[in-house]
């Protein structure tokens, strides 16, 4: 009796450590949560919804919880759709057991989003007036990004959030209708922090790049300081208005390559201050009206 006993307790514990591996390796597909997670997903947004398909459910033993993967969902805001390759979030098996469902972080992996379309979802939870004029400038492009989120009890998103992606083909129109053609950039988002880097871009026909680019937000300013450069290029005279203000006049040609260093703040007026550039500057030809004091000054 004491043999069968024993046996029967051995093969009982083989199918549970066997249950444990196949649970956090493999995983369970189910459409149990489907109804919570949309519910959960539009309760801070109700234009906000989300189409899923079956849910894959991990158990994570390292610190026993259950994680959550959602393959290919996708958002539905305002009737336009938003494909992601993945989501997941991690809950406590209490809150698993007991359907407690409350989401605390997410982890979410995009597919090609349309910046227009990020940009409005951006705009319905947190609005401002940097969002209401990107609104405004942006006219194509596309975003691939991985985004971590932490949620406290309300619902609302925590100031440790991270973002990083990639922004490609993007094609802005400023607020004095001048473009910015082919921009292209790596990013990295923190709480009023953002890193670009490998920026690409075309204006007036010239080709911009920078190794990295840094702002930071405050109270009373937002800090911007980078690095740009162009290649060898004709200078347009669109250009040199904007550059030399009221001499472009004087100038009937210009071409120079350059690599810059800059720093300026923007107040919340969006006046720009405090600039300061250190250039290296390889002039290859200047045609300029002869107008000594101008020239001196």
């Amino acid at each position: 009796m004491i043999k069968k006993t024993i046996k029967f307790f051995l093969i009982l514990s083989a199918v549970f450590a066997l249950a444990l591996i196949y649970l956090s390796s493999i995983g369970l597909q189910t459409s149990n949560f489907n109804q919570l997670i949309k519910n959960e997903i539009s309760k801070n947004n109700k234009k906000l919804e989300i189409d899923l398909n079956a849910i894959k459910i991990l158990l994570n033993l390292r610190n026993l919880s259950i994680n959550i993967k959602i393959v290919d969902p996708v958002l539905i805001y305002n009737e336009s759709k938003i494909a992601l390759n993945r989501a997941e979030s991690n809950l406590s098996i209490n809150s698993f057991i007991n359907k407690d469902f409350v989401i605390t972080n997410l982890l979410i992996s995009t597919k090609d989003i349309k910046l227009k379309q990020i940009i409005s979802i951006v705009s319905s939870y947190k609005n401002s007036a940097e969002l209401f004029i990107l609104q405004k400038i942006v006219k194509e492009g596309e975003l691939v990004a991985d985004i971590n989120i932490n949620f406290d009890e309300e619902g609302k998103i925590k100031d440790d959030y991270g973002i990083k992606g990639f922004v490609k083909n993007a094609r802005l129109e400023l607020l004095n209708k001048k473009k910015i053609n082919s921009l292209n950039f790596n990013f990295q988002i923190k709480d009023k922090e953002y890193l670009l880097e490998d920026i690409k871009t075309e204006f007036s026909k010239i080709k911009f790049s920078s190794k990295s680019i840094r702002i930071k937000n405050t109270d009373k300013l937002t800090y911007i300081n980078g690095f740009l450069k162009n290649t060898q290029s004709d200078i347009k005279p669109e250009l040199l208005k904007i550059i030399f203000a009221n001499y472009y006049k004087d100038l009937d040609s210009l071409n120079f390559s350059s690599n810059n260093k800059f720093s300026f703040n923007i107040d919340k007026r969006f006046k720009i201050k405090n600039i300061e550039i250190y250039s290296k500057i390889k002039l290859n030809k200047l045609d300029y009206k002869i107008n000594i004091p101008k020239l001196k000054r």
